[in-house]
């Protein structure tokens, strides 16, 4: 299941954001907040009992849950990409343009609906095969979505260098969980619980895409999800 997600905050916020997330990992001696290695007690997290797992997620949550403004990502199967028809599958490219393109979107819709006379920089991380890709689909997005005139820049980075992308990181990772259950809140893993209540006792917006294969042809549509992913 191939998952992408994302945070927005002002700038301001960010400067600040970085400063906290920073002192949480020099204080548990971490370079970075893994996903894959802290859920498998991998890495730097080897060892860690629950006690500590808990108290490092819940001090990056409570930092999120002070800056970050609007949440967005999107869930997409990659054995229904594989079963969509062929011109669908070459348009789309693979599964990352479906999720990229729902990103962006939201993020630019919540820029037009909160800052009308701004626009939003973009930051994804760098992968081998994303950054080419992702600066042929962002600029796709600007011509496009209705919401183009909204987007600013697009730069590729590493979570080291870019601390948000931890943030975004950890939304993409708990989406993915979500997708792969049975899409109850209740029934989920508590960091996924946690920035459910978060948006929801902030009265924040999160917009969540799920593709399934009731959807094969939804690749450019979006819906906001807070309890259960469409199906």
């Amino acid at each position: 299941i191939f998952s992408v997600g994302g945070v927005a905050a002002s700038k301001e916020s960010w400067c600040q954001f970085e400063t906290e997330w920073g002192e949480v990992l020099r204080m548990f001696q971490v370079s970075q907040s893994h996903m894959k290695n802290f859920a498998h007690r991998r890495g730097e997290f080897e060892g860690w009992d629950e006690e500590k797992r808990s108290s490092f997620l819940g001090k990056l949550l409570q930092i999120m849950s002070v800056h970050v403004k609007f949440y967005v990502g999107a869930v997409l199967p990659i054995e229904d990409f594989h079963n969509l028809p062929q011109e669908k599958k070459e348009d789309l490219k693979n599964p990352y343009y479906a999720c990229f393109q729902v990103c962006v979107h939201g993020i630019g819709i919540y820029a037009e609906r909160n800052f009308p006379d701004a626009k939003v920089d973009m930051v994804f991380e760098r992968r081998s095969t994303s950054k080419g890709l992702g600066g042929e689909l962002f600029d796709r997005c600007v011509d496009s979505l209705d919401v183009g005139g909204r987007l600013g820049s697009i730069t590729f980075g590493t979570n080291l260098h870019f601390i948000p992308l931890q943030a975004a990181a950890l939304v993409a990772y708990e989406l993915n969980h979500y997708r792969r259950g049975s899409g109850k809140m209740a029934e989920t893993r508590w960091p996924m619980k946690e920035l459910d209540k978060q948006m929801k006792r902030s009265g924040r917006e999160d917009c969540f895409v799920f593709f399934d294969e009731s959807t094969p042809q939804a690749s450019y549509q979006h819906h906001k999800c807070r309890d259960k992913p469409q199906t």
